[in-house]
């Protein structure tokens, strides 16, 4: 009966954990697409540029191409951040899963931001040959940034797990929880009342009704 107790609340356990992991994974990519609203109305105007063949745009340089990309890096941290933050003070969701949830909810977070601010910031990066492109698309120039908001979750959850105190991570587990010992039952001390008018080695007042009398005679 006890084993299958345990096994009960092995797998309800692990069935939370299960759904909060998914729900880290939808609710940082639902996120991430409503964030990349928020980078394309934020990030600076694109400059013009060239179509000299097919597939091939000569960028003007301008500071806006590094203001987009620092803009989605700002916005990606934050979200990283936050997150490995809020699911490390969920006890019931510490561990592995929840781990692997921030890296693929980063991953698909950043992506969707991208993605989402890339359509909704217009322009485009194709035209005839030779033509000129006055409105650009919108995109991340440099690929590592999409992995930023993944690895900054991770890096925050996993050092407050190395810094954690207990090797459990202070997770709620009932299994353990019944199989620990009841704390022992404290004695309380006994006191015997003295009285100044008694002998230590009479009955004091409390303790003569507990005593025949006895004659006086009969001790010499």
């Amino acid at each position: 009966m006890t084993a299958t107790v345990e096994r009960a609340d092995l797998g309800t356990e692990r069935n939370q954990q299960l759904r909060d992991a998914v729900i880290v994974v939808v609710g940082l990519a639902v996120l991430g697409a409503v964030l990349g609203l928020v980078w394309a109305a934020w990030s600076p105007a694109r400059p013009p540029g060239v179509e000299l063949s097919a597939g091939t745009v000569q960028l003007n340089e301008s500071e806006s191409f590094a203001g987009a990309d620092i803009r989605f890096v700002l916005i990606t941290g934050v979200v990283g951040l936050l997150a490995g933050l809020l699911m490390w003070f969920r006890r019931d969701s510490r561990g592995p899963l929840v781990a692997l949830a921030l890296c693929v909810g980063g991953l698909a977070g950043a992506g969707l931001t991208a993605l989402v601010g890339h359509i909704a910031g217009g322009g485009t990066n194709s035209g005839p040959p030779n033509t000129e492109i006055p409105h650009l698309a919108l995109s991340v120039h440099l690929t590592g940034f999409y992995l930023f908001e993944a690895l900054l979750a991770s890096l925050v959850y996993s050092l407050l797990v190395a810094f954690a105190v207990a090797d459990d991570l202070g997770r709620p587990d009932p299994v353990r929880d019944r199989m620990r010992p009841p704390p022992p039952q404290l004695i309380q001390p006994q006191y015997v009342v003295q009285y100044p008018w008694t002998d230590g080695d009479r009955p004091s007042l409390p303790q003569q009704d507990q005593f025949p009398p006895q004659d006086p005679s009969q001790g010499t």
